[in-house]
């Protein structure tokens, strides 16, 4: 199962990171386009930074019941359960907000027609 999600994981993220960079360049203007681009590439680097750290955090959280070998399964369990939930809130957040996101100027000129 860990597997298949992450392989659906992995499809959703593909898709998401080139249309990161293709929202921000359209609505960014000239003069901070460069900056917003780096930000957007430098967010995945701060993800993978946060999630070190919150699994830092969870596992020294349980480092007692862990090293504990009556009680060591029940609580890898737990963080791992515990982990996956933390990582499913930014992609919510970012289906959220995928679903909110006007439409580009481009295309509602463009296609709709709407000038």
């Amino acid at each position: 199962m860990l597997i298949m999600w992450r392989l659906f994981l992995g499809i959703g993220i593909g898709g998401d990171y080139p249309l990161s960079a293709i929202i921000t360049s359209e609505f960014a203007n000239t003069k901070n386009r460069g900056g917003l681009m780096a930000a957007v590439f430098a967010m995945q680097g701060f993800g993978i930074l946060t999630g070190s750290i919150i699994s830092l955090i969870v596992l020294s959280i349980f480092k007692s019941e862990i090293e504990n070998p009556v009680t060591s399964i029940q609580y890898i369990d737990v963080s791992w359960r515990l982990l996956i939930g933390f990582g499913a809130i930014p992609g919510v957040v970012a289906i959220y907000f995928r679903l909110t996101i006007p439409e580009s100027p481009r295309y509602t000129m463009d296609v709709k027609g709407n000038t």
